[in-house]
């Protein structure tokens, strides 16, 4: 991978190449800043044409992301804080993951926690695993519940469809308040 400088009306972007087929454009969502990845053989003018085009769109985020509250600032945890994270969760998890499980006729075979820097939860629909953000011990409690049964529901609808949230109305009807706490 190579990363070459372009610079397209006051921007300088960065323009990673990489063995890949087409053109991706991101607007960082924590700083604003424009990252393109392009495929090695692509010309700088096609990728500046393309770039070019996506200037409103680019602006528009950009602006998003300026009226934003700055977020909170994730920290990395050392090993005792993980352990006392994960024990304090683990603690919480028995009743919420029995509670949604029938709730949504579901069962968990397992549950993991990580520090993630963009996810509050994941979940392996084939292995009906869940993995939990370590963040969330120090989120309140029906932040918590709010991505377990978010999780759980995934096992019966893999996406974020109108199904899906149609689920999480009848298991949860608060939950788009829940989901606030989390910001």
């Amino acid at each position: 991978m190579t990363i070459e400088p372009l610079k397209v009306a006051d921007l300088v972007i960065p323009i990673a190449r990489k063995r890949m087929r087409s053109i991706r454009l991101r607007v960082c969502a924590s700083t604003g800043d424009v990252k393109v990845s392009a495929p090695l053989g692509i010309s700088r003018e096609i990728v500046q044409r393309f770039i070019e085009e996506k200037l409103p769109w680019i602006r528009e985020h950009q602006q998003k992301v300026r009226a934003q509250p700055p977020r909170a600032v994730w920290q990395r945890f050392d090993k005792a804080q993980q352990k006392l994270y994960c024990a304090q969760l683990l603690e919480q998890l028995p009743p919420l993951i029995d509670r949604y499980e029938k709730a949504l006729q579901v069962s968990v075979k397992d549950i993991r926690f990580r520090h993630m820097k963009t996810r509050w939860g994941t979940c392996n629909t084939r292995s009906h695993c869940i993995c939990l953000n370590l963040e969330l011990a120090r989120r309140p409690a029906e932040a918590l519940e709010y991505v377990v049964a978010h999780e759980l529901a995934h096992l019966r609808v893999p996406g974020h469809g109108k199904r899906f949230y149609a689920l999480m109305d009848e298991v949860m009807p608060d939950w788009r308040a829940r989901k606030l706490t989390l910001r």
